[in-house]
Order: structure tokens, then sequence, then C-alpha cells
């Protein structure tokens, strides 16, 4: 039973709740960014317009393709793709088209603009400028574009370290508070109890 008007030991309360914060903190930003990096990194090669012809510089390797298209959808729908697009892409400098892979996981993304869902994948010879032609769809659809990028499961794993740096630095704050409550413990406790008044 505690005297009123005695001091009382600091309490280690506030360095628990700061190591909670690092813990939910580091989640979140891993979660924030990843979802804003996955976005950036889908169209990071370029978009053309359904019809449209642009000059796009891809990189080696696996290119993912989307069809885009702006429009708000409900927590239940899907955006579907156009069943008639039609899309070309080969190097400007001339040689054969690289065909498109529909295979692998759907991926599909939103944000204030629109929508974008992966239709497949480019396996790009070698990394330069590329001629890309892409066809008018019959489909009634609101400013389509077919867009290039990465897979959006890469914008999520370039966004993973992040996660450990936030959590180092909200334990490290943690750590900190510890230290200076343990101190403070310490000298409340040579210094004993200041006697009711």
């Amino acid at each position: 039973m505690s005297t009123p008007g005695a001091r009382r030991p600091p309490s280690y309360v506030a360095a628990y709740i700061a190591m909670a914060i690092a813990v939910v903190g580091a989640f979140l930003a891993v979660v924030i960014v990843g979802a804003v990096r996955g976005f950036t990194a889908s169209d990071r090669f370029g978009t053309v317009p359904m019809p449209g012809r642009e000059t796009l510089d891809l990189p080696a390797g696996d290119v993912t393709v989307y069809f885009q298209e702006n429009v708000d959808l409900g927590d239940n729908e899907n955006l579907r793709p156009p069943a008639d697009i039609r899309l070309d892409v080969r190097p400007s400098d001339g040689g054969p088209p690289v065909p498109l892979d529909p295979g692998g996981l759907s991926n599909e993304v939103s944000d204030g603009f629109g929508t974008r869902v992966s239709i497949g994948d480019l396996d790009v010879p070698e990394g330069g400028d590329y001629a890309v032609a892409v066809g008018r769809t019959a489909e009634g659809r609101n400013e389509p574009a077919i867009v290039f990028g990465d897979d959006l499961f890469d914008g999520f794993v370039s966004a993973l370290p992040i996660g450990p740096l936030a959590l180092v630095g909200g334990l490290a704050v943690a750590a900190l508070l510890f230290a200076i409550i343990y101190v403070m413990r310490r000298r409340w406790s040579e210094a004993g109890p200041t006697p009711p008044q």
C-alpha cells in the first residue's frame, strides 16, 4: 500500500508502448510502401493507349503486361480485360515480334485514376527500344490502355527492407526509454521514498 505523497518509481509502460508501436509501424510501413511501389512498378516501362503506337525502352527479361481502364470497381468486382486485345511488340530496328505469354497469375491494382489487371508476360530477348502497336477494342471501355511494367509482387518485395528498418528504429527508441527509466528507478530506490507531507 502506497503512502499518500510518496514518490512512485517510473513505470516501463511507455517503453512497452514504444515496442508495440514499432511492431505495428513496421508492418504498416511494408504494406503502405509495398502498395505504392507495386502500383508504380506496374507502369515502369510505359503506357500505350488503345488504339495507339509508342516506342518503349524495355529491359531484357520478364516484362509484365497490364490492361488498364479508368473505372471504379465495387468491392466484389474485378476488372475484365477485353477479349479482342491485339498487341504487337517488336524491336524498333526490325526483327521478329515478342510473343505475349498469357500464363501466370493475374494481378490487379487500383488507384484514384483507374484499375490495372495483368494479361501476361513478355520474355524480352535483349534490352532496348521496342515498337509497340495496340489495336482498338470493339468493347465499350473508358480510356483503355496497355501498360508495361514489373510484377506487382516485385513492388512488395522491394518494400520488405523498410519493415526491419522501421522495427529497428522503434526498438531503439524503446531501448532508450528502458535505459532512462531503469536509471530513474535506481536513483529513486537509492534516494528512498519521500516521507509524507
